[in-house]
């Protein structure tokens, strides 16, 4: 890929990693004159970009980030209300060298390929093993990802796309997924998704033991209510109940 344009679409609630799609529905005719630029002039590929400030609506083009993802329309269907639904597939990320404005409200920019990094071949497979491990640990304890991430990243060795599945499948608030986005060596993310499952890992355990905790009181009041109504109703059999029981 050598230096290019692309029209941009500000992602504010979602973020779309390499390796990974998004399902989209559209409804602003800014969004479809987007789409319609792309699909005429740039073979459906669009630059997706997240924005930190989810209620900016102009954004400004000096703030937005430097790495960004190059995405493509895989499928768009025209639903009856007007509204357009489309599968997006992340393809690579990338480097902006700078955004414009142009005449049509449509925000585009010039983009070039990140560099490669070269990484220690025996500090990754070490770091996949504890990767692997501690995601095992992760969807043992826990109901926020499914064990359907193992299938998808079964036989898979490059870090650049493991990091990225794993990380689209996770269960990560918006602005964490975002540092993954902005990225671009796969060792970094490789060490941080890590670092991030740990903290998960226990966040999920201590949601546990509380959980258990507030069950276990639960059932002991439930079991202290269900014994008073039954000593209620043996002293009403036995008429025996007087005035403070009947308050």
């Amino acid at each position: 890929m050598v230096e290019t344009n692309l029209p941009v679409f500000f992602l504010r609630d979602v973020v779309l990693l390499p390796y990974n799609e998004l399902r989209m529905e559209f409804s602003a005719d800014i969004d479809k004159k987007i789409l319609e630029h792309s699909e005429l002039r740039h073979d459906n590929h669009i630059l997706f970009v997240n924005l930190i400030d989810t209620l900016e609506e102009k954004p400004n083009v000096r703030k937005l980030p430097k790495i960004a993802v190059l995405g493509r329309v895989k499928s768009k269907l025209t639903l009856p209300n007007g509204n357009v639904r489309t599968v997006i597939t992340g393809i690579d990320r990338v480097e902006v060298l700078n955004y414009i404005e142009n005449d049509t409200s449509i925000y585009e920019a010039f983009v070039i390929p990140t560099k490669d990094y070269d990484y220690n071949e025996l500090e990754s497979n070490a770091l996949k093993r504890i990767l692997f491990k501690d995601l095992n640990n992760y969807i043992e304890i826990s109901s926020y990802v499914s064990n359907n991430v193992l299938g998808r990243i079964n036989g898979v060795n490059n870090i650049s796309k493991l990091t990225d599945i794993i990380t689209h499948e996770m269960n990560f608030d918006y602005l964490s997924k975002i540092k993954y986005v902005e990225m671009p060596n796969p060792m970094n993310r490789l060490k941080l998704i890590i670092e991030d499952l740990n903290r998960e890992i226990e966040t999920v355990k201590l949601e546990n033991v509380l959980e258990e905790n507030l069950k276990d009181k639960l059932d002991e009041e439930q079991k202290n209510y269900i014994l008073r109504e039954k000593i209620r109703l043996i002293k009403e059999e036995l008429n025996e109940t007087d005035i403070k029981d009947s308050e």
